[in-house]
């Protein structure tokens, strides 16, 4: 097995950055490798979403929580991928059960992955 730095090396001789950049249309674009990034002038999608289920809160609130002495919040709702939270109030020490891709509600500031809370709901 190669080491990774003689594995970098060998990359480097038998790879060389192109230089070399031409002009073509989309429609020829197919397989190729673009020059340069190209950056979108909207954002996609235009409102922030989560990357994970678990559940939207504000950052403050979370600072002090230690594995040995968990911060509590109280879950005030629950928003699915497709649902409009904009009755959503957020409120400090609450947060919202969220799922990947849905909208954060206004107001909350992160969103804390699910497997790494407990759910002491008794209902």
């Amino acid at each position: 097995m190669l080491e990774l730095a003689e594995a970098v090396m060998r990359l480097k001789e038998n790879f060389r950055k192109q230089k070399l950049t031409e002009v073509i249309p989309l429609s020829k674009s197919y397989g190729r490798v673009a020059a340069f990034d190209i950056p979108s002038p909207i954002n996609v999608p235009n409102f922030s979403k989560s990357a994970m289920d678990g559940y939207a809160l504000f950052a403050e609130d979370t600072m002090a929580a230690k594995q040995e002495k968990p911060i509590k919040l109280s879950v005030i709702a629950s928003v699915y991928a497709g649902d409009d939270p904009s009755s959503i109030n957020a409120a400090r020490n609450t947060c919202v059960r969220i799922t990947t891709g849905a909208k954060i509600p206004q107001g909350y500031n992160a969103v804390i992955k699910q497997e790494n809370t407990t759910n002491n709901d008794s209902k």
